[in-house]
């Protein structure tokens, strides 16, 4: 953790499998006969492997740590606990977490684990959390697990829903508590947890709901833009980036800022508008302003309720192609976006 540059996590998404229908198909009517949208956007196929399997994982711990990545965010989901999803093979979302763990490259990086609590992917009974107990246990015991002061490092992707889940703030310090004492004595390892935040909750009022959590942190946001035909500019996406992390720093309110790549999300159909993809020069232009927005606020980066703070933000995202998200080396743009980020923290 001696480092003068933040510590880098990069959030990885698994949900890239190879039987249909999937993700490099369009989105639109999983009833109708779906088209590969990969010709359409060539830009975005991957270089390395457009599926999660042994071979793509290696390449990826590689590539990223090879360019400034300290750890993996794998974005895990409790599709073996029971859970009912309308998704065919919803069951290779975590395809990411376990490929990491048994693969020859996994000394190069460290990895996390982020479980996404979103519906369908519901906890409901004490049975799915001993069971997702269980997994999360064996992914902090790996020796290529965070550990922040020796603590295993575990995020919760949605911080509202889970307060909605456990019935309100009281039920989710109860939780948070249980959780981290069964994983105590499974493990023997403490627990630094943070949750998912955005735009939307503001500094005042997280720093009521801090019971049970260590700091907040956001996988990835997007500005109140109205849709436009056009593609709105990229700094437009990292400016609202940059404002989230400045008002948590104001506040002193422990925060871990992402730094967005890019949101296109026009394969997916989604609703929401659409920016322009940074350039090289424009990734290591504002991974510096970050940087220097890190520096400036003591309470922005990875901590204990804001003690033994660690410089670091979050990077949206290696691999979410389909929304426009990606750091991965391309086809045709090759590992410019990673060089960008190699040239933003070569200059610290």
């Amino acid at each position: 953790m001696m480092k003068s540059t933040p510590l880098i996590g990069i959030n990885y998404f698994a949900g890239w499998w190879r039987e249909t229908p999937n993700k490099w198909q369009d989105c639109r009517d999983r009833n109708q006969t779906a088209m590969d949208w990969r010709g359409k956007y060539p830009g975005r196929v991957p270089m390395y492997g457009c599926f999660i399997d042994q071979p793509t994982v290696d390449a990826d711990i590689k590539n990223a740590s090879a360019y400034g990545g300290d750890y993996f965010q794998i974005l895990w989901y409790p599709a073996a606990c029971g859970i009912k999803s309308n998704e065919p093979h919803a069951e290779r979302l975590n395809d990411g977490l376990r490929y990491f763990m048994s693969s020859k490259e996994n000394g190069k990086m460290k990895f996390t684990a982020e479980f996404c609590n979103h519906p369908p992917f519901l906890l409901e009974s004490q049975k799915m959390w001993d069971e997702a107990t269980a997994i999360w246990c064996e992914a902090f015991s790996h020796p290529s697990y965070l550990k922040v002061g020796g603590k295993a490092l575990f995020k919760i992707h949605g911080h509202d829903y889970f307060v909605q889940q456990c019935g309100g703030l009281a039920g989710t310090a109860r939780k948070l508590e249980e959780l981290r004492k069964k994983v105590q004595t499974e493990t023997g390892l403490e627990m630094t947890i943070t949750t998912g935040i955005t735009s939307g909750d503001l500094p005042e009022r997280m720093k009521n709901e801090m019971d049970g959590i260590d700091f907040f942190s956001t996988y990835m946001d997007v500005p109140p833009d109205e849709v436009s035909e056009c593609d709105y500019p990229y700094g437009r996406l990292f400016d609202f980036a940059a404002k989230m992390a400045e008002g948590f720093g104001i506040a002193g309110v422990p925060y871990q800022p992402y730094f967005p790549v890019g949101w296109n999300p026009k394969p997916t159909y989604d609703p929401r508008p659409n920016y322009r993809l940074p350039a090289k020069a424009e990734i290591a232009e504002h991974a510096k302003k970050l940087m220097e927005i890190i520096d400036r606020r003591e309470c922005l980066g990875v901590s204990e309720k804001g003690e033994n703070r660690i410089k670091s933000f979050t990077v949206y995202s290696w691999n979410e192609f389909g929304e426009g998200g990606f750091l991965a080396p391309t086809i045709i743009g090759g590992f410019e976006k990673l060089e960008g980020l190699r040239d933003a923290l070569e200059s610290c």
